[in-house]
């Protein structure tokens, strides 16, 4: 005989069951995710609420009461799949300083409804007011829950991510309905056929589980994908709010700072430095430019030693574009560090040895040209005199090579810094004032990212113009954009540079005088990536374009 009694029985007990398994499997797919960790309480106070339903239909009214009491979870289930929703569509309000109040302002209701649902004798015929209470509440929260989930769907772009956020709002849109026909029924008794708790939660269950099986929720998503990457990678991390504070670290910068996870949450970031100030003004350049790179700095360990380390981060901004914290990605550099510091040592002992020898030997050639000079003197045999000039003059190469060893030694021995370009022209065109020629620089303030030796590369082509020009008059440096490219120009009023000297005007040992200068300057700025090259006309001037790349050049004061 059909007994709608026992069907409804049989229907919470399966939504018992089925919930706690999808709660237990899905909390298996990932148990450090805060995402997975949330649905399974959902689940796990959803089974209670449907176990306690089912007790009470079958063992009748002898044990309704325990299990009525078992039953006031309800308004929790509520709030944990409302935190749950938050969770899922990335809400802002589950972001930085906003934290705590979202989550009391969830929470606080939910105890409070339950501890009164408890204290309460059921009574389906004249509902207290407070119970009634909570289940407009919980309408309110369904509601809310449906739209969080709605308009996700609609922003996401279209793929697996808009089809999980349509499964879920579909999943929750019956129990949504249910709850509806529960406040409608006495008014509108065609609602009172939605009032079926035990299919509402199946439903759901369904419609979540399809989800996980054909769309990879829980499985792959930007949250999940997040947790695991954060909890495996070697990086430290850092998620700050919009004051700098910790909300969130992972294991690898506890294992860092040899400090504990959970005391960290809270302190202000500054206090993780060594050195504080250069730390808060890396943090305000994450808070004003929006983003920084590999930027060094220094933590300060637990037993108080310090470990460098390099700092990438990007700002969050709220929808209203408003600041809301930080991602901070710290990595350590203590191998790199001593590669450099082992690199450096290296590098000054072979130049100790390099200046060494370079003195020894230039004290030898001198000592072998004053020989040179006094046997000069002492024949009159224009045979052996014309075999001592060239003895002398390969000398005097030698000399020069051996000088140009102390010019390349120091390329590449600093760090690569900004410098004006207008005040290094004036500086080094003070070196020429005894010649008839104008010096001047037309570049507004340009400011050139290279190797600290740039200056010996104005000095080289000002060197350059003047003696192999002709009769040079003015020397000009400019700022020029051509096809999309920035350049640096030098270029005189001199005869220019003949084609057939063209292709070996920047080898070494090639030109009419020592043959560095120009090979010394390509190779010093090639360091930073620029470009040297020889674009003039012969018979209208030299002109020598230094090819910058993109943010290697920028425009400051003149």
């Amino acid at each position: 005989m059909f007994s709608w009694y026992g069907i409804m029985t049989q229907l919470f007990f399966v939504a018992a069951v089925a919930v706690a398994l999808l709660g237990a499997f899905v909390l298996g797919k990932n148990p450090a995710s805060r995402l997975h960790q949330i649905f399974f309480l959902s689940s796990v106070t959803g089974s209670l609420w449907a176990f306690s339903e089912f007790m009470q239909f079958a063992l009748g009214e002898a044990s309704a009461g325990v299990w009525n009491a078992v039953g006031a979870i309800w308004p929790v289930d509520t709030a944990l799949t409302v935190h749950f929703i938050l969770l899922f569509t990335k809400n802002r309000h589950l972001r930085g300083s906003r934290t705590p109040w979202t989550l009391a302002g969830l929470y606080l209701p939910a105890v409070a409804f339950a501890a009164a649902a408890y204290s309460i004798e059921t009574d389906y015929a004249n509902v207290h007011p407070v119970i009634l209470l909570a289940y407009f509440w919980t309408l309110a929260c369904a509601t809310l829950a449906w739209l969080l989930c709605t308009r996700y769907m609609l922003r996401v772009p279209d793929g697996a991510e808009r089809r999980q956020a349509r499964l879920v709002a579909v999943g929750i849109s019956v129990p949504l309905l249910s709850g509806f026909s529960y406040l409608a029924a006495d008014t509108i008794p065609f609602f009172a056929i939605f009032e079926l708790p035990a299919v509402t939660a199946i439903w759901y269950t369904f419609f979540v589980g399809y989800a996980i099986w054909r769309y990879g929720l829980f499985i792959i998503t930007p949250q999940t994908t997040a947790d695991t990457i954060v909890s495996t990678m070697n990086d430290g991390l850092l998620l700050l709010d919009d004051n700098n504070h910790i909300i969130e670290t992972n294991a690898a910068l506890t294992a860092m700072l040899g400090r504990d996870r959970p005391g960290l949450a809270g302190t202000p970031a500054d206090t993780l430095f060594a050195d504080r100030p250069e730390a808060g003004r890396i943090f305000s350049a994450i808070r004003t430019d929006g983003s920084v790179s590999d930027r060094e700095t220094t933590l300060e360990q637990r037993d108080g030693r310090p470990l460098p380390v390099s700092i990438s981060g990007a700002g969050i901004r709220s929808d209203d574009g408003a600041f809301a914290g930080a991602v901070v990605i710290l990595r350590d550099i203590t191998e790199r560090k001593r590669h450099e510091n082992a690199l450096r040592e290296s590098n000054r002992k072979l130049a100790l040895l390099s200046s060494i020898t370079r003195h020894d030997l230039l004290n030898q050639v001198m000592v072998l040209r004053g020989h040179l000079s006094f046997a000069s003197e002492d024949t009159k045999d224009p045979i052996l005199l014309n075999r001592l000039a060239k003895c002398d003059t390969a000398a005097g190469i030698i000399q020069q090579q051996v000088e140009f060893t102390r010019d390349y030694q120091d390329l590449g021995q600093q760090s690569p810094v900004w410098q004006n370009v207008g005040t290094i022209v004036e500086r080094e065109a003070a070196s020429f004032r005894s010649y008839p020629v104008t010096i001047r620089a037309d570049t507004d303030g340009a400011e050139i990212y290279a190797d600290p030796l740039f200056s010996r590369v104005v000095y080289n082509l000002i060197e350059n113009a003047l003696r192999h020009g002709g009769n040079v008059t003015e020397i000009t440096f400019s700022v020029r954009r051509d096809n999309g490219s920035t350049f640096l120009r030098c270029e005189d009023d001199g005869q220019g540079v003949p084609m057939e000297e063209r292709d070996g005007l920047f080898r070494w040992g090639v030109g009419r005088n020592t043959g560095h200068g120009l090979f010394l300057s390509r190779e010093i700025l090639a360091i930073t990536g620029i470009a040297l090259l020889e674009t003039g006309t012969h018979g209208s001037g030299a002109r020598f374009d230094m090819r910058v790349p993109d943010g290697n050049i920028r425009y400051g004061k003149a």
